[in-house]
C-alpha cells in the first residue's frame, strides 16, 4: 500500500466540505473524505462525531489519530494543540489498513456558534 494518507503532501486546501453527520456541525475536506473512502473508514468520523461535545469544552485545536494494534485493534486518542491528551478510546477490531492522523479544528457552520472539520495534516 502507498504511503499514509496524512503524509500526503498534495492534498492541500479543499474544493468542498463533506458532512460527517447530520446530528452535529462537523466536515471533512476533500482529502480525509477520501482517505474515508479508500480506507473503508467512515466509521472513523461517526466515533469523533460521538465525542464532539467533550471534545468542544476542550479547546480549539485537536489532532485525531487512529494508531494499530498488533492484535488487530487500535487506539483511537484526541489530544489539544499541546499534545496533551483530551480523550482515548481503544477499539477492539477493525480492519484498518493504515494509521490515521488528521487535524480538528474549528469553522462557521450553517447557523450554529461554530462547527468543526476534519483534515489532514498538509491541509491544515
Amino acid at each position: 500500500m502507498k504511503n499514509n494518507f496524512y503524509e500526503n503532501a498534495a492534498a492541500t486546501g479543499t474544493t468542498a466540505y463533506h458532512r460527517i453527520s447530520q446530528f452535529v456541525p462537523l466536515v471533512a475536506t476533500d482529502g480525509v473524505a477520501q482517505m474515508f473512502l479508500e480506507l473503508k473508514s467512515f466509521w472513523i468520523g461517526d466515533v469523533v462525531a460521538s465525542y464532539l461535545a467533550k471534545i468542544n469544552r476542550s479547546g480549539d485545536f485537536f489532532q485525531v489519530t487512529v494508531v494499530r494494534g498488533k492484535s488487530g485493534g487500535a487506539r483511537f486518542a484526541v489530544e489539544d494543540g499541546n499534545g496533551g491528551k483530551v480523550l482515548a478510546q481503544r477499539i477492539q477490531y477493525t480492519d484498518l489498513l493504515q494509521d490515521v492522523k488528521m487535524f480538528l479544528a474549528p469553522i462557521p457552520y450553517e447557523g450554529h456558534k461554530r462547527g468543526w472539520v476534519l483534515m489532514l495534516p498538509s491541509e491544515y
